[in-house]
């Protein structure tokens, strides 16, 4: 029987005799992916930031137990990108690196590589939601700027004036997971 803070039970359901399911589950249906069915794409997600490798910022690898779920994936992900969630996540993560413990929200911008203007629509776009964060990871007082109707961020469509495109998905037969990368201290 589970103690708790066990979640093992969560991955026992649905499985003859109670053993764990092998493999990824589904992101669409939570249903377990057999190895002969599996789909997997890196799609678009704004919310994506990579601990360490700016490259990698903007998309994320998920799993489909099919061709059907995989592409309700992508198609959600694409619909989803928002511009100005990725720059304020890049401020996120440059607000970790040395030297930027005590400085500014544009000394910060400037070592995410993002523009002043860039660092006012992350700002906006932080200050429109529901729980807008008050202190960037670094430490940092996040400036909750004032937000006028037109000054609000809208969902782009990729490539649109001054915003970078998203990653295209690319379709992977699924094989094993990527092991996560730890976040170094810094």
């Amino acid at each position: 029987m589970p103690g708790p803070g066990d979640n093992s039970a969560s991955t026992t359901i649905g499985t003859p005799g109670g053993t764990p399911a092998p493999g990824p589950r589904c992101e669409h249906c939570g249903n377990p992916c057999r190895a002969a069915n599996a789909h997997g794409a890196l799609v678009a997600d704004s919310s994506a930031v990579d601990p360490v490798d700016r490259s990698q910022d903007g998309r994320r690898y998920v799993v489909a137990c099919g061709a059907g779920h995989l592409k309700s994936l992508v198609d959600k992900a694409r619909a989803a990108w928002t511009t100005e969630e990725l720059w304020f996540g890049q401020l996120c993560r440059a607000s970790r690196q040395h030297g930027m413990r005590d400085a500014e929200v544009r000394e910060i911008g400037l070592r995410a590589r993002l523009s002043a203007a860039d660092v006012r629509s992350a700002l906006a776009w932080n200050a429109t939601q529901d729980q807008p964060t008050l202190v960037l990871p670094g430490g940092q007082i996040v400036p909750l700027l004032p937000i006028q109707p037109a000054d609000r961020p809208r969902k782009r469509s990729p490539g649109t004036r001054g915003s970078p495109s998203p990653p295209v998905a690319t379709t992977v037969k699924w094989t094993s997971p990527r092991p996560e990368t730890p976040v170094p201290d810094r």
